[in-house]
């Protein structure tokens, strides 16, 4: 049973190639200080071809919440297809981050099926989200989302940048690492 679900996306023509067998580093990134509280379940669209049977079990266990990193492009297809998945199984938030929604967080949040976005750099506001998800807390307090609340789009202000060099290591025993070089 996993509390949160992270879900890297395809990337479209590039899967073949170049960035097929790297490691989902911006999940890896956010689930930093989150797996050091939480069970963290990576699924990596690009190497897992039953992608969509995992994630279904995973959604059985009632995790609070669901994320996906997305890059401007092609994969905001597979990102799309992600959260619609999740949508049509479950009531559980879907959250975005990565370059795309930073960018241009009003546009993903149109989605139905896109209910947080968080903006900039995540290891600190991916945190302080999945407490406040895990707590049912009120999200106005958390520097860099975006969100929904009552049909209407909701800023809060940026987080300022984090000191890379006082985050925890990168979690890799969430991956199996001999699916990348």
């Amino acid at each position: 049973m996993s509390d949160v679900i992270l879900i890297q996306p395809k990337l479209g023509y590039t899967d073949s190639f170049i960035f097929k067998n790297t490691m989902p580093s911006a999940l890896l990134s956010i689930a930093r200080f989150v797996d050091k509280e939480y069970k963290v379940k990576i699924i990596d669209q690009r190497t897992d071809k039953n992608w969509k049977k995992h994630l279904h079990k995973e959604l059985n266990q009632n995790p609070f919440c669901v994320a996906t990193t997305c890059m401007t492009g092609m994969p905001i297809k597979y990102a799309l297809e992600i959260s619609e998945f999740v949508k049509n199984e479950s009531n559980i938030p879907v959250i975005w981050g990565g370059q795309h929604p930073t960018t241009l967080p009003e546009q993903c949040l149109k989605s139905k099926n896109i209910d947080i976005v968080v903006r900039g750099e995540g290891e600190i506001t991916f945190y302080e989200l999945v407490k406040a998800l895990n707590k049912n807390k009120a999200l106005k307090n958390i520097k860099g989302i975006s969100y929904k609340k009552n049909k209407k789009i909701m800023h809060n202000p940026g987080r300022e940048f984090a000191d890379l060099n006082k985050l925890p290591s990168l979690p890799y025993h969430l991956i199996d690492i001999k699916n990348y070089r």
